[in-house]
């Protein structure tokens, strides 16, 4: 029986993570393929690793997989909806325009095809899928791990034709570190677009950039949510009450994995996604939601055909395996239920707190880059998430009072409030239950922000 190969120390991790630091700082980036092939092997090093130190052998074919997937959307004309704003395919390369990008367009236009699902159904689709892997093989695989002014071949190395090998400890790395890999390579390959001059007259002041490159169209998630509505019927997904408003939510959270799967949408009340955010949903939830990708595997693959979405569902359950068993190793707490919502719709408070929402959030990571970048001459940002060890009787809930809580607690008279607070502490025990020394555990996200000026 085979030894498995033991994951990398808390030392070579940094090691790794310092290196991949210095490629985007020192790097060559006049195309956008080194960041397409970072978010590439992240992603395929969570669909296909696991989690110990063994090296991983990926095709090139598989990596040019996932350019189109990522490209395909860019080979269309991009428009921000501005009146004297020009409309026109972004420029992603600072010569001429990237061939993956040509590549894609002439196909689309050939073929007549307009979603990812239709061109896979083509034989000519395979024709595509040959130059992509020669044009990735030819340029940000051969160059990906040249910088500061030598090569450092830590990531990968060739293993025979069309063949790379992830080397040890690799792809453990960029599972347990894909979140950071995703946000860098994305930030930077949009900051690669702005800053091309190309694409001035069709960009000008665009804020909604980094959604037209890396998220699905307004129009594929209404087929989505339409198709969930007849699939699964007018019921939120999570709580179980009638919807009549609804959010198509990302069951394994985007942030957590930036990539549309047709198998991982599900119809939500904006309460119910919203309270939700990032974080993964608890047991019942989960056995629901695999029960389901079991049952109606087939219907949700059809909702991704008409959607032009991709539809995985082995894919899909394995993201799902690898999030939660990062949560698991990180000692997150799982989401139940909208807890301040429910709160207060259900008691004598409930007509006083109509329309009380949570205290905001702060800025997403692409508005706080839009807001700095001007400003410094180098910017990096990146999220964690620390456990707070909470001490004391209902610890998350009077955590919570001075935080997401508050909005709901001043609009409620002295009369009103403590029964209001009691309610909500006792919706927080179960899903914050304190441990063996006393202690509550409450997972708590962190955005960091390094930033150098010039001069």
């Amino acid at each position: 029986m085979s030894q498995r190969t033991p994951p990398p120390s808390a030392e070579q991790q940094l090691v790794f993570l310092a290196k991949i630091q210095r490629l985007f700082a020192e790097g060559d980036f006049t195309a956008t393929y080194k960041f397409a092939l970072l978010i590439s092997l992240a992603d395929l090093a969570v669909e296909l690793g696991a989690d110990d130190g063994a090296e991983l052998t990926l095709s090139i074919r598989q990596i040019a997989e996932r350019f189109i997937q990522l490209y395909w959307r860019h080979a269309t004309p991009y428009s921000t909806d501005k009146s004297g704003m020009a409309t026109g395919i972004l420029v992603q390369n600072l010569g001429a325009q990237a061939t993956v990008i040509t590549q894609i367009s002439r196909f689309r236009s050939l073929h007549g095809v307009h979603t990812l699902p239709q061109a896979r159904a083509l034989k000519a689709y395979a024709s595509l899928l040959t130059h992509v892997a020669k044009t990735a093989s030819a340029q940000p695989l051969t160059y990906l791990q040249n910088f500061g002014g030598g090569t450092d071949p830590f990531i990968y190395e060739h293993g025979g034709p069309g063949i790379i090998l992830l080397k040890a400890g690799v792809a453990y790395c960029l599972r347990r570190f894909q979140p950071l890999v995703q946000q860098l390579s994305r930030t930077h390959w949009v900051e690669h677009i702005k800053n091309n001059r190309r694409n001035g007259l069709v960009l000008g002041e665009s804020r909604d950039l980094e959604d037209f490159l890396f998220s699905s169209s307004r129009q594929s998630l209404a087929v989505v949510a339409e198709g969930l509505r007849k699939l699964d019927g007018d019921r939120c997904f999570y709580c179980g009450h009638r919807l009549i408003e609804s959010d198509v939510d990302h069951y394994v959270p985007f942030s957590l994995y930036p990539r549309d799967l047709a198998h991982n949408f599900v119809l939500a009340h904006s309460k119910c996604n919203r309270s939700k955010s990032d974080t993964l949903a608890a047991r019942l939830h989960l056995e629901r939601w695999l029960e389901r990708l079991e049952s109606r595997s087939d219907d949700l693959a059809e909702i991704g055909l008409k959607a032009g979405i991709s539809a995985d569902s082995t894919t899909t359950k394995k993201v799902a395996a690898w999030g939660y068993s990062s949560a698991c190793q990180a000692g997150a707490s799982a989401w139940l239920r909208a807890a301040q919502y429910d709160v207060a719709a259900s008691g004598p408070w409930s007509e006083t707190l109509k329309g009380v929402a949570s205290a905001p959030s702060i800025l997403s990571h692409g508005e706080y880059w839009d807001i700095l970048r001007p400003l410094t001459a180098s910017l990096d940002i990146w999220e964690t998430i620390y456990l707070h060890a909470l001490t004391g009787e209902d610890a998350v809930a009077q955590w919570a009072s001075g935080t997401s809580l508050r909005p709901f607690l001043d609009a409620l008279p002295a009369d009103l409030r403590e029964g209001f607070f009691a309610a909500y502490a006792a919706a927080m025990r179960p899903i914050y239950p304190r441990r063996a020394d006393g202690t509550t555990l409450l997972p708590f996200r962190r955005l960091f922000i390094v930033a150098q000026v010039q001069g």
